[in-house]
């Protein structure tokens, strides 16, 4: 079987960085509570048999690369002891941010993820787990997990697990190559290239060159769920989503900030056009970036809506892949004139838990973020705070740099609260505060 699409904007990109993480996906799960290791071993070799995206291989046939599915695999559930370390927690930890960063080898005997389950002592442990993004979408992950928390607790109820899936990622596959031979194809392209025909400014500029082009670092920041709900509560006041008014945020604070009124973000699309494909685990996502004029004279309400109807409208073309575009626009070597900043916007089903814990996932960064600006919003569960993550490459941001966005942008976020009906050029957007954040240096 040949890559699908998405599969082909992965596959070349990770060609050009063979030996960086640039598309490890995953986390750490926190699990507080008594587990039986016995079952959540089976419960795991379960999910794999569950589902072909996870039993999926690259192989090389003379000059071309295709899938292929094993039924039989060897693959176990990894599993290593810390309670006997003098820093359990911080041994632990960082053993699986070392993991997390070593590349994959796309053409090695093993399959393309890796399950360990790390014990801190006999009541906390952590399910870390890595995943090449060439089989799987944070739709997919998302997947994974509430289906490993059934699978387990089904076995430590019934002794075995009852739910079947029916769902396969060779139904998609098919599908694709259905969609790459149509005229929607055609239709998408040329919708992609009009609105491209003319590139937008480089939003960002670098101030170094660290030698590495995909070195990354992170600062997180956490939004009280109270301020989230006003969020939410404003965006159903102009009838829009929560998602559509913190990318108007984002326009206005950027936008202002460099004096550009004409630039694109990438957004990740679930491309899940099916209501089975909801339900299937596998790589379907792409990007699609969003590109936008922004009227300064306008209201953040104005904004937010001309988001959403430009959304909508390029919804209708997301199939067709970032790489096709790319390569029809000629921009190998200066991709980020499409764009330089990407909004992932995660709101996922993690609240569920295994059997006797209390669960918590906490996404991990592989370092390598190849754009100026990654922003990952998690909102995991709608009790509790969100967190956004700010993965900055080093050569565009510094420690200073990013913490003076951060505390703007949460700055933002309360100034539109409390003065919605002001006009984006009189927004206050450099109020400075003490805000407490977090970096990760790597």
């Amino acid at each position: 079987m040949r890559l699908t699409l998405p599969q082909q904007d992965i596959y070349f990109e990770q060609l050009l960085y063979p030996n960086e993480p640039i598309y490890n996906i995953g986390a750490k799960i926190e699990i507080k509570g008594h587990i039986n290791i016995d079952a959540f071993q089976k419960a795991y070799h379960e999910l794999i048999n569950q589902h072909d995206a996870y039993r999926t291989k690259l192989v090389k046939d003379q000059e071309n690369i295709r899938l292929k599915i094993v039924d039989i695999h060897n693959s176990e559930l990894g599993f290593i002891d810390f309670s006997d370390s003098e820093a359990p927690y911080e041994t632990a930890n960082l053993y699986m941010q070392e993991e997390f960063s070593k590349p994959f080898d796309l053409f090695g005997e093993s399959l393309l993820h890796v399950f360990t389950l790390v014990k801190i002592n006999d009541d906390f442990y952590y399910l870390f787990s890595v995943y090449h993004h060439i089989i799987t979408d944070g739709w997919g992950t998302s997947l994974m997990f509430q289906r490993l928390v059934k699978n387990y607790n089904e076995i430590c109820e019934f002794g075995a697990v009852q739910t079947e899936y029916s769902f396969t990622y060779k139904d998609f596959i098919e599908d694709d190559a259905i969609y790459t031979d149509s005229e929607s194809f055609m239709e998408d392209k040329t919708y992609w290239k009009d609105k491209f025909n003319v590139l937008p400014e480089n939003l960002f500029n670098k101030i170094q060159d660290s030698g590495r082009v995909n070195k990354s670092s992170r600062k997180e920041l956490i939004i009280k769920r109270e301020t989230y709900n006003e969020l939410i509560q404003l965006a159903n006041n102009y009838n829009c989503t929560t998602f559509h008014l913190i990318l108007a945020l984002i326009y206005t604070y950027f936008g202002r900030k460099h004096q550009n009124n004409d630039f694109a973000i990438g957004l990740p699309v679930l491309n899940r056009s099916k209501s089975k494909y909801k339900k299937t685990v596998g790589l379907f996502m792409g990007i699609s970036p969003l590109r936008v004029k922004i009227d300064f004279n306008e209201t953040i309400e104005q904004l937010t809506k001309n988001l959403k109807n430009q959304l909508r409208n390029d919804y209708r073309y997301q199939r067709f892949p970032l790489g096709k575009l790319i390569q029809e626009l000629q921009l190998f070597h200066e991709k980020e004139r499409l764009f330089n900043i990407t909004l992932s916007y995660e709101k996922q089903n993690y609240s569920t838990n295994f059997q006797n814990t209390v669960t918590e996932v906490i996404p991990l960064s592989h370092r390598s973020e190849r754009v100026a600006l990654a922003l990952y919003i998690r909102e995991f569960d709608e009790s509790k705070d969100v967190k956004i993550d700010f993965d900055y490459n080093l050569n565009y941001f510094d420690n200073s740099g990013i913490t003076s966005i951060v505390n703007h942008f949460e700055a933002l976020i309360d100034e539109v609260i409390k003065s919605p009906e002001k006009k984006i050029k009189r927004i206050k957007l450099f109020i400075r505060r003490r805000i407490k954040t977090n970096t990760h240096r790597f």
